[in-house]
């Protein structure tokens, strides 16, 4: 029987990616949605489902889509930095975006994975 490792990042919501995950994507983003080059990490970004999950977040316009959500989340006072809260901040059939800000009063961290293929 195989054996499951949840995936980690280093910035992010590690905690959010389910075990079933085989590629994730996180950042900590200085809130709402202020996304650094320096604050975001990857688990098995190299492998196909990585490369996927990439696209999906990127040419496919995922990560765009959370982003724009957080901020208008944060301008109708529906998501705050005091919360500790966790969000769906974008979902299609391909793939899932969370965030949190932690009660950090001034970060969101968000979590990418892909859906399992039915």
């Amino acid at each position: 029987m195989p054996t499951s490792t949840k995936l980690q990042l280093q910035f992010g919501l590690s905690g959010a990616i389910p075990e079933t995950a085989k590629a994730a994507w996180g950042a900590r983003l200085i809130f709402p949605d202020d996304l650094l080059h320096d604050r975001q990490s990857f688990a098995n970004m190299d492998s196909p489902d990585g490369q996927r999950l990439k696209s999906w977040l990127n040419t496919d316009g995922a990560l765009k889509s959370a982003l724009d959500a957080a901020r208008k989340m944060a301008k109708n006072y529906q998501l705050e930095p005091s919360e500790h809260r966790q969000v769906t901040l974008f979902e299609d059939a391909t793939g899932t975006i969370v965030g949190n800000p932690n009660s950090s009063y001034g970060y969101l961290y968000v979590a990418a994975w892909l859906k399992e293929a039915a």
